[in-house]
Protein backbone atom coordinates (compact mmCIF):
# COMPACT_ATOMS: atom_id res chain seq x y z
CA UNK A 1 0.00 0.00 0.00
CA UNK A 2 2.87 2.26 0.92
CA UNK A 3 4.72 1.76 -2.67
CA UNK A 4 7.42 -0.39 -1.44
CA UNK A 5 9.37 -2.00 -3.80
CA UNK A 6 10.85 -5.82 -3.87
CA UNK A 7 8.29 -7.51 -1.86
CA UNK A 8 7.20 -10.56 -3.83
CA UNK A 9 3.57 -10.42 -5.11
CA UNK A 10 3.47 -13.73 -4.28
CA UNK A 11 3.57 -12.85 -0.26
CA UNK A 12 0.57 -13.10 1.42
CA UNK A 13 -0.94 -9.54 2.41
CA UNK A 14 -1.12 -8.64 6.19
CA UNK A 15 -4.95 -7.14 6.99
CA UNK A 16 -6.38 -5.53 10.09
CA UNK A 17 -10.04 -6.96 10.59
CA UNK A 18 -12.28 -8.09 12.59
CA UNK A 19 -13.94 -10.83 10.28
CA UNK A 20 -13.52 -14.49 9.74
CA UNK A 21 -9.78 -15.45 8.34
CA UNK A 22 -9.34 -15.27 4.50
CA UNK A 23 -7.06 -17.67 2.57
CA UNK A 24 -3.95 -16.17 1.49
CA UNK A 25 -4.14 -13.31 4.25
CA UNK A 26 -2.48 -13.27 7.28
CA UNK A 27 -5.43 -11.34 9.80
CA UNK A 28 -4.22 -9.55 12.57
CA UNK A 29 -6.92 -8.31 15.25
CA UNK A 30 -4.53 -5.58 17.26
CA UNK A 31 -6.44 -2.38 18.03
CA UNK A 32 -4.99 0.47 16.24
CA UNK A 33 -5.24 3.71 18.46
CA UNK A 34 -6.19 7.15 16.83
CA UNK A 35 -3.23 8.61 14.55
CA UNK A 36 -2.31 4.62 13.17
CA UNK A 37 -4.16 4.44 10.18
CA UNK A 38 -4.55 6.89 6.97
CA UNK A 39 -5.89 6.17 3.38
CA UNK A 40 -3.79 5.38 0.21
CA UNK A 41 -5.66 5.60 -2.94
CA UNK A 42 -8.75 5.30 -1.33
CA UNK A 43 -8.23 2.09 0.70
CA UNK A 44 -7.87 2.78 4.46
CA UNK A 45 -4.37 1.72 5.78
CA UNK A 46 -1.73 2.13 8.69
CA UNK A 47 0.54 4.86 8.76
CA UNK A 48 4.29 4.03 7.36
CA UNK A 49 5.13 4.37 11.24
CA UNK A 50 2.50 1.61 12.56
CA UNK A 51 3.62 -0.42 9.39
CA UNK A 52 7.13 -0.21 9.98
CA UNK A 53 6.34 -1.13 14.16
CA UNK A 54 4.23 -4.11 13.17
CA UNK A 55 6.66 -5.63 10.25
CA UNK A 56 9.50 -4.65 13.27
CA UNK A 57 7.93 -7.67 15.51
CA UNK A 58 6.40 -10.36 13.19
CA UNK A 59 8.31 -12.90 10.99
CA UNK A 60 12.33 -13.57 11.63
CA UNK A 61 14.66 -11.11 12.08
CA UNK A 62 15.65 -10.98 8.22
CA UNK A 63 12.65 -10.30 6.98
CA UNK A 64 12.02 -8.05 9.19
CA UNK A 65 15.03 -5.84 7.95
CA UNK A 66 14.15 -6.64 4.41
CA UNK A 67 10.50 -5.07 4.57
CA UNK A 68 11.46 -2.29 6.62
CA UNK A 69 13.88 -1.60 4.23
CA UNK A 70 11.50 -1.52 1.61
CA UNK A 71 9.02 0.48 3.21
CA UNK A 72 11.91 2.93 4.50
CA UNK A 73 12.70 3.69 0.94
CA UNK A 74 9.15 4.03 -0.34
CA UNK A 75 8.10 6.50 2.78
CA UNK A 76 10.89 8.23 4.56
CA UNK A 77 8.87 7.06 7.86
CA UNK A 78 10.90 8.41 11.19
CA UNK A 79 12.08 6.58 13.60
CA UNK A 80 10.98 8.43 16.42
CA UNK A 81 7.03 7.90 14.65
CA UNK A 82 7.95 4.48 15.09
CA UNK A 83 8.43 4.88 18.62
CA UNK A 84 5.53 6.48 19.62
CA UNK A 85 3.11 3.63 17.73
CA UNK A 86 5.18 1.50 19.97
CA UNK A 87 5.20 2.99 23.02
CA UNK A 88 1.24 3.35 22.52
CA UNK A 89 0.59 -0.22 21.30
CA UNK A 90 2.41 -1.84 24.07
CA UNK A 91 0.89 0.20 26.59
CA UNK A 92 -2.33 -0.73 25.39
CA UNK A 93 -1.57 -4.87 24.95
CA UNK A 94 0.85 -4.18 28.58
CA UNK A 95 -0.94 -7.51 29.55
CA UNK A 96 0.31 -9.66 26.18
CA UNK A 97 4.03 -11.32 25.61
CA UNK A 98 4.45 -9.56 22.06
CA UNK A 99 7.60 -7.77 22.18
CA UNK A 100 9.57 -5.26 19.41
CA UNK A 101 13.24 -6.17 18.85
CA UNK A 102 15.43 -3.22 20.06
CA UNK A 103 19.10 -2.93 19.92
Amino acid sequence: MHGSKWIDAKEPADLFRLGDAVEGINIHRDKLAAGETCVVDGMPTTTPARTAFDLGRRDSLERAVIRLDALANSTNFERHDVESCSIATLVRAASCSCGVRSN
